[in-house]
């Protein structure tokens, strides 16, 4: 079995500036070399990780073509 749902997320400086949107959080993760369960919960609390604000996109989940 093979998940092929994605939640995107976009990268945010401390001005609220948008720097990146990512497919999935596991893209977002190595991309910026932070664990994915540690990016995930820093989502999920509206916590900074890696230096960076984190949400996820509005159109939360994206079906994998």
């Amino acid at each position: 079995y093979q998940n092929n749902w994605f939640v995107s997320v976009n990268q945010y400086d401390d001005d609220g500036n948008l720097l990146n949107t990512f497919y999935s959080i596991a893209q977002a993760a190595r991309a910026n070399n932070i664990k994915e369960k540690t990016l995930t919960s820093a989502i999920s609390k509206g916590a900074r990780c890696g230096g960076f604000v984190w949400r996820r996109c509005r159109d939360d989940v994206v079906k994998n073509a």
